[in-house]
Order: structure tokens, then C-alpha cells, then sequence
């Protein structure tokens, strides 16, 4: 990096001159060992209770004892669904739930709800591990290693992060993808000065990344791409983009035992089934922060008081602007009116709800009463994020730099996102919606704000003020934001949790996307109950009986006097084929009224094999997985004998 600072002089991005190991070593140990005390009830009584608690658990039993098994990728969670099944593993990110087995086995925990709850506990506890190592690391190439600690802490406790995606969220995918993230954006660093590390790290990064959440790689590429040509010269754009591009084949190729066959049968789920859920709550409008939303909630929750802060820092960041104002006239164009629409936004969304009013919802949806409740209380915590990073960004005069005016254009634009500012974008990206949530750009836009915060600590010489000052007006700025999420999103009661229950969900989150059936159902609607779920004789007359039910494969004997229907607790999924020793291949129907497969028979006794089984994709996958997971090693192997003393 020494000759690419060269070209950059002045650069806040400079690199510092290396600290000992030891030093590092000490740093992150502290971090860890804070970090660990934030995710304590992770550790003693597993996954918290939130939004996606009954999912996870839901999910990863049925996967859990598929895997325990002896199935090495469970696909097919032949337990979902009253025993019906599922194809949500098709589709579903695997990672954490390899790890959550894995940790399941290797501590030997009973085969309980409880159990199983320690297991995704401590898969939360190892991604905020990774999180804030992934973040120190990248805050060290500019830091020393205790304010790149510092960095770290402060990423993890911002509000989306910690009390919105750990805490309320639950989000098992999204904060396993959060550290990927920021391990991509470190080994971005590398690829002037080490082009093979940083394709071999970011082909890691990636890899973990599509096998975390799939969804955040079409979100996360093109800042990353932005940054990585912000960070690199002109004369190397072209050979840091080759590599770059280079790194997310390989980590494409990493993740290929999940991502050939999730484009192969990604044509059976339909993600239009999610939009039609009552009380539109997975629908892209529903999710879309109003402009004119006021943050609901009375004493004691805390909301009444976010509400007033939010005022109230309109006003500082119009005062610290024109306390600045002089220095600002002498910027470019361009990076003046990226500060002044900063500035200008922060005070157009707080006058939103004088001018156009509060949002009202239906008194008789609670279901849209409770998202909006919701929406709400993270919008004002995001805004409120925004606000203190404005704040920040004016009182120590980051504007001077090309870099920090870009962040703070990439912070403000993935907030506006979250809004209903644009949703015409949303409304012209059919392949986008598939998100369902414009609010997760928050997390990108957390993960911009820790580069803010990056350059707030950054030495410079002719800086605003010296560095200790620096420390402080941040911990002035961040620590309180923190401490209010923690207290309004219930922390302290949080840290008393109690053991879970057997999930009560009778149906896959999932069910609408590929459900063959005239009716809508799914966690929100059960799944019909009563003589409706089962094999069992449609129409006609006959006996049915299953023989055998393995994940991906049942056998059964039918016995029929008069043509019949019967119905297999069985969720029809194109791909499943049914064989009858004596007469050949038998058509699988599905069942408008439920969404199970159907087998229409002739009179007489019938023996029937159903199989679903691996196709090419599925076979080549691990294949694939295994040669770039070699080459990542090879180039690793190769970047260590180069970087040798001889």
C-alpha cells in the first residue's frame, strides 16, 4: 500500500505503521471478551426471543435431525409442515445451520427445544465474534489496534445492528452477512499491494457471504465496487477490478454446493406468494419507511424521548453547519451540495409529519397496526443514526476530504432506500422486490457508518481537533445512541430470558412461495386443519398405507375398488416422481384446496415408490465447492512462499 499512499497524499485512508502482535493480540481480546458480555443470554439460554426466534428453531430441528442423521445437505425438511414437508432448503441460506448442527454435536447437547435453542444461541454468539473481529480488522489497517477496538464496539452497537438485527430481528442469514461484509471490504485493501491475497480473501468473503445471505450480495456489490475504486488509483482501476472480479468468482465457485442448485430450481418459489400475506407485511409498499412517520410508543418504552432527540439534532446539525459554513464555501460544487442535501434531508423528513401529518392504520388490522409500530421505532433509530453521523461529519470538518463526503453521499443514500422517496425505483426493479424489505440497506448503511467512524479517529495532520478530543466527541456522539437503542428496545429485559418452547408454528414460513394451491396460508393463516392434512383416500374407494418415509423418499401400497384419488401428506413439488413396480411412472397432481400431491389410480392393488431425486446440479455443486475451496488455499499457499524472507 506504500506506493498507492504515495499517490494519495494526505489520504485519511493511509495505512499506520505496524504495532506487535502482541499488542493486536491484546486489543481484540478485550473486544471479544466485551462483546461476549453484550451476547450473554446467547451463551446461558440460548436464541433470544424475536421476530424469527419460532423460524430458526422451526427450521433448524427439522434440519438439525436430518443432518444428525447422516444426510450431509438436507434440502428437502421432510418434518416441516405436519409432516408434509419441504423444499425450503432449496432456497434457504445453510450456513448458520451447519454451524448451529455442527456446535449441536460437538458440545453434545440434548436433542430438546432447549438444546437446540443453545445451539442457534451460540451461532449468534460466534457471528458477533466474527462481526467485530471482521470489523477491527479492517478499522486496523488505518487505526491503532485500540481505537480499531473501539471501531468495532462502536459498529456492533449500533442500533440496526445489535438491538434491531441480533436482539428484535433475530436475523440468523443477515448477521452472519454483516461480517462478511466488512471482511470483504479489509481484504479489499490488498488488491494494489498483495493482488493474491485479496483474491483469495475476497473469495472467502463472498463464499460466506452467498452461503449467508444471498440477498445481500445484489445489495452489497456495487458500494463495495465504489469503494474499492475509490481506494485504488487510476492507473490500477482496471487491474483491482479484474481482481476483484476475480475474487467473487472464486467465492461464487466456493458456494456452489448451494448456489447451482438454488438456480436450478429457483423457478418453483414464487416470491409474489409473500407479497399477498395479510397485513402486507412481507410486501415491498408495506416496508417502505413513510417520510411523514412519527416514532409511536409512550412512557416508559423510550419512544417519547426518540422523538424529541430527533428535533433536537436537526437543530445541532443546522447550528455545527453554520458554524462551518466558511470552510464549506470553499468546497466543490459537488461536495458541498452533497453536505447541504444532507443537512436539507435531515430537516425536510423531521418537518414530514407537521406538514403531511402523522400515518394512521386501520384500527381494525392489527397485523398492519403491529408492522407499522414496528417500521416505525427502527426508522426513528436509523434517522436518528443518520443525524448523529451528519453531526460528526460537520464538527470535525470531514468534508475537507473527497472520501468522507463519499460516505457520508453512500450513508445517505442507502437510508433514502429504506423510504418512500424512492419508491418508483422499487417499483421498476421486479428482480430487486425479491428483498421484500427495503430496510435491510440499513445494514449497508451501518456498515458506511463505521467507515465514518474510521475517519473520525483517523490521525490528520491540521485535524479539527487532536486525537483524544476526537475519541471523546465521538463516544459523545455514538455512546448515547447506543445506550437509548438499549433501553428502548427493552435490553436490560432481554438479558432476563427465559428457555423457549417447542415452536408453535404449524406451517413453513415459506408455504406461499411455492404452495401449489388456490388458497393463501402460511405462518400468519395455520394450515388447514382436521381431516384436510394426511393420506388418505380423496374420492373413490380404496385403502392407502405408507410403508417407509425417509426425507427423499416414501413408499406406499394402495389398494383400490373403484378409481380413486389419493392424497399423500405430501407437499406437491414438481420435481418429486412416483413409480409403480408393475405399470411404470404414475403423474403426481397437487391439491388445489391444500397444496398436497395427489396419485389418481386404476382399480386393482398398487405398489408405489416416490422419489425426489438430485439432480445435476446438486451433484456437480460439491464438486465445484471443492476445487475453489483448493485454489483458495493454493493462491493463500502462494501469497505466503512470495511474501517469505529469502
Amino acid at each position: 500500500m506504500a506506493d498507492v499512499d504515495s499517490e494519495r497524499s494526505g489520504s485519511s485512508f493511509r495505512p499506520l505503521e505496524r504495532e506487535s502482535r502482541g499488542q493486536r493480540m491484546i486489543a481484540w481480546l478485550v473486544l471479544l471478551a466485551v462483546v461476549t458480555a453484550l451476547m450473554y443470554p446467547w451463551i446461558v439460554w440460548g436464541i433470544s426471543r424475536g421476530h424469527d426466534q419460532d423460524t430458526h428453531l422451526y427450521y433448524f430441528h427439522a434440519f438439525n435431525s436430518q443432518f444428525r442423521s447422516g444426510e450431509l445437505y438436507p434440502r428437502w425438511l421432510a418434518s416441516l409442515n405436519a409432516g408434509a414437508g419441504s423444499p425450503i432448503f432449496f432456497l434457504q441460506y445453510p450456513l448458520p445451520f451447519f454451524l448451529a448442527s455442527v456446535i449441536h454435536r460437538g458440545l453434545a447437547l440434548p436433542d430438546t427445544p432447549a438444546g437446540e435453542s443453545h445451539a442457534l444461541g451460540l451461532v449468534f454468539l460466534l457471528e458477533a465474534w466474527f462481526f467485530a473481529t471482521a470489523a477491527f480488522l479492517w478499522a486496523s489497517h488505518f487505526l491503532k489496534s485500540g481505537q480499531a477496538a473501539l471501531v468495532a464496539l462502536l459498529g456492533l452497537t449500533l442500533p440496526y445492528v445489535l438491538w434491531i438485527d441480533f436482539y428484535t430481528r433475530v436475523a440468523l442469514g443477515e448477521c452472519m452477512a454483516l461480517g462478511c461484509m466488512l471482511l470483504l471490504l479489509y481484504f479489499s485493501e490488498f488488491l494494489s499491494s498483495r493482488p493474491v491475497v485479496a483474491i483469495a480473501g475476497l473469495g472467502i468473503g463472498f463464499g460466506l457471504l452467498f452461503l449467508s445471505h444471498v440477498l445481500s450480495i445484489v445489495m452489497f456489490t456495487p458500494f463495495l465496487l465504489a469503494y474499492i475504486l475509490l481506494r485504488n488509483p487510476e492507473r490500477r482501476l482496471v487491474s483491482s477490478a479484474v481482481c476483484a472480479f476475480a475474487g467473487g468468482c472464486l467465492g461464487a465457485g466456493l458456494a456452489a454446493v448451494y448456489l447451482l442448485p438454488l438456480a436450478s430450481h429457483r423457478r418453483y418459489f414464487h416470491a409474489a406468494g409473500f407479497n399477498n400475506q395479510p397485513g402486507g407485511i412481507m410486501s415491498v409498499e408495506t416496508n417502505l419507511f413513510p417520510l411523514n412517520t412519527t416514532v409511536t410508543g409512550h412512557f416508559p418504552s423510550g419512544w417519547w424521548l426518540l422523538n424529541w432527540i430527533i428535533r433536537a439534532f436537526v437543530f445541532v446539525a443546522i447550528a455545527v453547519g453554520v458554524w462551518k459554513w466558511p470552510k464549506l464555501r470553499g468546497l466543490p460544487f459537488l461536495r458541498r451540495a452533497i453536505v447541504i442535501l444532507s443537512v436539507l434531508a435531515i430537516l425536510a423528513i423531521v418537518a414530514s409529519p407537521l406538514v403531511l401529518g402523522g400515518v394512521s392504520v386501520a384500527a381494525n388490522d392489527p397485523i398492519a397496526a403491529e408492522i407499522a409500530s414496528f417500521r416505525s421505532h427502527m426508522f426513528g433509530f436509523a434517522f436518528l443514526s443518520l443525524e448523529v453521523a451528519v453531526c460528526a461529519f460537520l464538527a470535525l470538518e470531514l468534508f475537507e476530504e473527497k472520501k468522507s463526503v463519499w460516505l457520508l453521499a453512500a450513508c445517505l443514500v442507502t437510508f433514502l432506500l429504506t423510504t418512500r422517496v424512492t419508491a418508483p425505483f422499487w417499483s421498476h426493479s421486479s428482480f430487486l422486490r425479491d428483498i421484500q424489505f427495503p430496510w435491510r440497506f440499513l445494514g449497508e448503511f451501518s456498515l458506511l457508518l463505521v467507515g465514518l467512524i474510521v475517519l473520525v479517529l483517523r490521525p490528520k495532520q491540521g485535524a479539527a481537533l487532536p486525537g483524544k478530543h476526537r475519541v471523546a466527541l465521538l463516544l459523545a456522539f455514538f455512546a448515547p445512541l447506543s445506550l437509548l437503542a438499549a433501553v428502548a428496545w427493552q435490553g436490560p429485559e432481554r438479558f432476563r430470558h427465559l428457555l423457549p418452547d417447542k415452536p408453535p408454528q404449524s406451517a413453513d414460513l415459506a408455504l406461499p412461495t411455492y404452495a401449489d394451491t388456490e388458497k393463501l396460508f402460511g405462518h400468519l393463516t395455520p394450515w388447514p386443519g382436521g381431516s384436510t392434512i394426511g393420506t388418505r383416500v380423496l374420492s373413490g374407494s380404496g385403502r392407502v398405507e405408507l410403508q417407509s418415509i425417509s426425507p427423499r423418499e416414501r413408499r406406499l401400497s394402495a389398494d383400490c375398488s373403484s378409481p380413486c384419488a389419493i392424497q399423500l401428506n405430501l407437499m406437491f413439488f414438481p420435481l418429486w416422481s412416483a413409480v409403480e413396480s408393475d405399470s411404470g411412472p404414475v403423474k403426481i397432481d397437487s391439491n388445489r384446496e391444500n397444496g398436497l400431491a395427489v396419485l389418481r389410480l386404476q382399480p386393482g392393488a398398487h405398489e408405489i415408490r416416490l422419489q425426489l431425486p438430485k439432480d445435476r446440479m446438486e451433484r456437480v455443486g460439491p464438486w465445484v465447492s471443492l476445487v475453489s475451496g483448493l485454489l483458495i488455499c493454493v493462491l493463500f499457499l502462494f501469497a505466503a512462499v512470495q511474501s517469505s524472507p529469502r
